[in-house]
């Protein structure tokens, strides 16, 4: 399917014009760390209050079980909360965005190794990944609590590294329909 969709496409130009701003955005993300910091800072705290109002909808549609409808409405509404002030208070998430960090992923580790317990209850075998997962969250949230200039530097690095990688994607699909679309005459 994914060939049909490749060969059909007439427009490869846009893929690579998308590759080269997201490759751009990479660069400029690593050049510029103080402004893309304070861009991260407002982006991070629409995307919390985004999930949190995605947390309260899930618990909602789950209410009959109080353990997943309490714990998905406290982390909902904190989530709401805590990103609609980080918002209207940019100077506060560009300070204290490491600190949030560390501390939300503290909160979301101890979720997800509740969870895991929850799950091994249940009798499902995997159960010891989601463990994993949570703990591995602990630990790097308490790195980025105990260095926090190294959390900075470190979400903004990989956030430009991301950014270029996936421009580097949309460059190849270009180059691929490019070829596909001038094999065609």
């Amino acid at each position: 399917m994914t060939n049909i969709t490749i060969q059909e496409s007439k427009h490869w130009w846009l893929q690579i014009l998308v590759g080269i701003l997201w490759i751009t955005t990479g660069i400029l993300t690593i050049l510029f760390p103080g402004q893309s910091f304070l861009v991260l800072a407002l982006a991070f705290s629409v995307i919390l209050a985004a999930t949190g109002v995605s947390h309260i909808i899930f618990s909602l549609y789950n209410r009959k079980y109080a353990e997943i409808f309490i714990w998905n409405l406290v982390v909902g509404i904190l989530d709401v909360l805590i990103g609609s002030l980080l918002f209207i208070h940019p100077e506060i998430t560009a300070v204290t965005l490491p600190f949030i960090f560390g501390f939300l992923l503290i909160f979301r580790s101890i979720s997800l190794i509740s969870f895991s317990i929850e799950i091994r209850r249940l009798r499902n075998s995997h159960w010891g990944y989601v463990l994993v997962l949570g703990i591995s969250t602990l630990l790097f949230a308490i790195f980025v609590l105990f260095y926090p200039l190294i959390g900075i530097f470190t979400i903004i690095f990989w956030t430009g590294v991301g950014f270029f990688v996936s421009g580097l994607g949309n460059l190849y699909l270009g180059w691929k329909e490019f070829k596909i679309e001038r094999s065609k005459y």
